[in-house]
C-alpha cells in the first residue's frame, strides 16, 4: 500500500476589527484615530506566532545565534484562534492574525500595500504576509487522496512536492525513522507511524503532518498483521500530545482499502485542526 503523507502549512495573515471604523473622525465620537491599538498575539509555542513573527520580522537573530521574539509585552495572548477572532471582533481598535481558512464576517482582513488578502493575490504574491498550503505524499497520490488534492481550487499553485521512501532505508534516509524501530516493529505499526509523520513535520516546517502506512492486500507481508490493517499517524506543532497514532481494519478489495485508509487519515487530520482551533 502506497504510504501517503500530507503536511499542511496554513496560509498567515493579518485580521482586524471593522466595528466603528467607517468615516467617523475622532472628533464625532466614533473612530478615535489617536486611540491605543490592541495587539491580539497567539501563544508562545503557536505555530501560528512562529510563522508570522518570522514573517514580518518582529523575530530577530541576536549576535550569538539565538531568536528574540519582539513582540510587544502589552499583547493580549490568546490561546487559539477562536480566541483571537472573538478578542479582535469586540474591540474595535484591536489587530491579530489568523489563518485565511479562519476569516469570517466578524473581521475584516487587512490589505498590505494596497493588496487585499485574495486567494490570486496570495498566488502572484503581491500579499506578501503568506505562506503556502504545502503537501508532500509518498509515491502517486491516489484514490480519495489524490481527489482532494485535484479538487482544491488552485491545488497545481501551491503544491509543494513529495517524499518518496517506499523502502526502509529511504524511510530513514528522508524521514529520519530509526531503522530499529521498522525491524522491531515493522513498517505497519504504531511507532512507524509516529515516526514517519513527526519527520515529515520537522523536515517540512509546516504546522501539520499526516501519516498512513498499512498492508492493502491482496497479499499479506509475511506476518501475523491482517490484511487491511492501516496506521494513521497526525503531529502538529502546536499540539498536545505533539503526535498520535490511531489503528484501522478496513475490508474490501485493495483499492477499497486504499480509498477507505485516505478517507479516515483526511477526517482525522481535520478533526486534529478542527480542535486546535484553525
Amino acid at each position: 500500500m502506497k504510504k501517503i503523507i500530507a503536511v499542511l502549512l496554513i496560509t498567515i495573515l493579518a485580521a482586524w476589527a471593522l466595528a466603528g471604523c467607517g468615516q467617523a473622525s475622532a472628533n464625532t465620537g466614533g473612530f478615535n484615530e489617536k486611540s491605543d491599538v490592541t495587539v491580539v498575539s497567539r501563544e508562545e509555542g503557536s505555530g501560528t506566532r512562529g510563522a508570522f513573527i518570522e514573517l514580518l520580522g518582529i523575530q530577530v537573530k541576536d549576535d550569538d545565534g539565538t531568536t528574540t521574539d519582539r513582540t510587544t509585552k502589552e499583547a493580549v495572548i490568546a490561546d487559539g484562534t477562536d480566541i483571537v477572532l472573538t478578542n479582535v471582533a469586540n474591540d474595535t481598535y484591536a489587530i491579530g492574525y489568523i489563518s485565511t481558512g479562519s476569516l469570517n464576517d466578524t473581521i475584516k482582513a487587512l490589505s498590505i500595500d494596497g493588496a487585499a488578502p485574495t486567494v490570486d493575490n496570495i498566488k502572484n504574491a503581491s500579499y506578501p504576509v503568506s505562506r503556502p498550503f504545502n503537501i508532500a505524499y509518498k509515491g502517486q497520490p491516489d484514490g480519495l487522496a489524490a481527489d482532494f488534492i485535484a479538487r482544491v481550487p488552485g491545488a497545481s499553485e501551491v503544491f509543494w512536492g513529495s517524499f518518496v521512501c517506499y523502502t526502509a532505508d529511504a524511510k530513514h534516509r528522508m524521514l529520519g525513522v530509526p531503522r530499529q524501530l521498522i525491524e522491531k516493529y515493522g513498517a505497519v505499526s504504531r511507532p512507524v507511524a509516529l515516526a514517519m509523520a513527526e519527520g515529515a513535520l520537522e523536515r517540512s516546517g509546516a504546522f501539520w503532518a499526516f501519516s498512513v502506512t498499512g498492508l492493502a492486500g491482496p497479499d499479506g507481508d509475511g506476518t501475523d498483521t491482517p490484511v487491511g490493517t492501516v496506521w494513521i499517524g497526525i503531529a502538529g506543532r502546536e499540539e498536545q500530545p505533539r503526535s498520535e497514532a490511531k489503528k484501522f481494519l478496513f475490508s474490501g478489495s485493495r483499492n477499497e482499502v486504499r480509498e477507505a485508509a485516505a478517507a479516515a487519515a483526511l477526517e482525522e487530520l481535520l478533526g486534529r485542526i478542527n480542535r486546535q482551533g484553525y
